[in-house]
């Protein structure tokens, strides 16, 4: 785990979660108030992941049905979902606009991902897309029509990756080294192949969850099949993105471990039943619901909108209640050394190479490390893998995030979460630190008169 599954993949599995709670709601009364609360979650949850918006399509067949396949009234319960829902993204919407010029969700360089995606070479290269004359939905329709096979190969296999991830969230049996022994990360270099004993666990897996599903049916009909219509819709959405596996799965592998915990609780009700226990069966019987129309709207119903309105515009609000950190110019950092003994002269020689770099920002996470020590993971930062020399690694935040590594035998105490100025020379993955100055106390690896190269 690390901050960015913290603060973006747990919270938006938090918000699918609680949507999935109120469209149940929603799918049992089905009145007027309870589709516009229902489209206005909606919207607060795409607030966290636009992508999510793609699992609409998915939970709206199931609507269809749960209405009884009565399309008027599908329709209509649609119109007043899009309502609540619009209400709620249009603040953001409009905050972007006045922005980018254009009615969007993301950041253009978060779009252009998605851009880069689609080709068969240079994924993930950014600089291919040019926001004022590219069109992502112009390239996803022209590069499929191309090359239908090839994509309908990738988000196959990302679909299917993120539903055997979630599958595979449940234990296995794998070695266990001891208490005081390393952790064996046996998900992180798994080659896709199971032993004979995990494969009839996962058999078990798959039969307690056909359970979970099977009671769920039995008891509420198409609503049970809400959670899966979730996990589905974003699977597919993934495979769209082109991403799956890891933190891209974790927003919806709670749905796997969702049925399995209802057909866990059935075994146990049905094992308690043989040994005596009396057991009370739910009435499956649900609302029938009655058709909707603009008749069953209500004055009160304008204050559920702005209150989603309200809690839509909050991350445009929450621009004005601090300023911008870290905005100092190049001229005022090399004052700030100068007031820690450094001459000017000196870092505006330094400063003149090509790789040079000076900022400031907040520093987190300093690690010390000794030659040949790092830390032990399949993918891990480069101010914190394994290296020859010994040095101390840590990031610096401003509007940015720079890896950076001050290379020195000594153990220092650098302050974890203090302001501070760096200068240095920009390498391939990180920052080699040659001045730290915490304004109080500054640091140097080696002579500015050191050129970067």
């Amino acid at each position: 785990a690390n901050s960015k599954m913290f603060t973006t993949d747990f919270p938006t599995a938090m918000a699918i979660a609680f949507t999935c709670l109120v469209l149940l709601w929603w799918l049992e009364k089905r009145d007027f108030k309870s589709t516009l609360v229902a489209g206005g979650t909606f919207g607060l949850m795409l607030l966290f992941r636009t992508q999510s918006l793609l699992t609409l399509p998915v939970i709206f067949v199931l609507a269809w049905f749960v209405y009884q396949r009565k399309t008027k009234t599908w329709i209509f319960a649609g119109m007043v979902f899009a309502l609540g829902m619009l209400v709620t993204v249009l603040p953001w919407l409009t905050h972007n606009y006045t922005i980018s010029g254009a009615f969007s969700f993301d950041d253009p360089r978060q779009v252009a991902i998605i851009y880069s995606q689609y080709s068969t070479t240079g994924n993930l290269d950014i600089s291919q897309f040019d926001p004022e004359t590219d069109s992502v939905r112009e390239r996803i329709i022209s590069f499929t029509l191309q090359n239908p096979a090839y994509v309908a190969r990738f988000i196959s296999a990302h679909f299917l990756n993120t539903e055997i991830g979630g599958l595979l969230s449940l234990p296995l049996i794998e070695r266990f080294d001891g208490l005081s022994a390393p952790i064996n990360l046996y998900w992180v270099g798994w080659d896709g192949t199971l032993a004979w004993y995990n494969v009839l666990l996962l058999i078990f897996y798959l039969a307690v969850i056909s359970i979970g599903f099977g009671i769920s049916w039995r008891r509420l009909g198409w609503l049970a099949l809400l959670p899966l219509a979730f996990n589905l819709g974003y699977a597919i959405s993934n495979g769209i993105s082109r991403f799956s596996s890891w933190r891209y799965n974790l927003p919806v592998d709670w749905v796997v471990y969702f049925y399995f915990g209802i057909g866990i609780m059935e075994i146990f009700s049905f094992m308690a039943s043989l040994l005596g226990a009396k057991s009370t069966e739910l009435d499956p019987a649900l609302p029938s619901g009655r058709e909707i129309s603009i008749r069953d709207f209500r004055p009160s119903y304008i204050f559920i909108l702005l209150a989603f309105a309200l809690i839509g515009s909050l991350p445009w609000l929450a621009k004005g209640f601090s300023q911008p950190r870290y905005v100092s110019t190049q001229e005022q950092l090399i004052a700030r050394l100068e007031a820690s003994g450094y001459a000017s002269s000196e870092i505006e020689s330094f400063i003149s190479q090509p790789d040079a770099i000076l900022i400031e920002g907040r520093m987190m996470f300093p690690r010390n490390y000794s030659r040949g020590r790092g830390m032990s993971s399949a993918n891990p930062w480069a101010i914190y893998a394994v290296q020859d020399y010994a040095r101390l690694g840590f990031i610096v935040l401003n509007d940015g995030m720079h890896q950076s590594i001050f290379v020195t035998r000594e153990l220092l105490d650098f302050p974890q979460g203090a302001d501070v100025i760096l200068l240095g020379c920009q390498r391939d993955d990180y920052i080699e630190a040659r001045v730290v100055d915490f304004g109080a106390e500054t640091f140097q690896s080696a002579p500015l008169n050191q050129l970067c190269d």
